[in-house]
């Protein structure tokens, strides 16, 4: 149950648990949306504020999956 809490809010938020998403249809892992637009960034200028927010994106992932992982190393036996 914990491990699927912190992956649920990778997969179908863009916030945390503290933010409302609106109710319209979400791109797949919307928490990586920084990073896509990052990538489509035409102007240098821009892509330096987006770097910001790709930067914490990535660390919300990283988290997410640490904790996931913290969860299911108590469950799952070691190979």
């Amino acid at each position: 149950m914990a491990a699927s809490r912190a992956l649920v809010l990778l997969d179908y938020t863009t916030g945390d648990r503290f933010d409302h998403d609106p109710a319209l249809a979400l791109p797949p892992v919307p928490v990586l949306e920084p990073l896509r637009r990052l990538a489509a960034a035409p102007a240098r200028e821009e892509a330096a504020f987006l770097l910001v927010a790709a930067t914490r994106a990535r660390n919300r992932v990283a988290f997410a999956l640490d904790q996931a992982a913290e969860a299911l190393a108590g469950v799952v036996p070691e190979a």
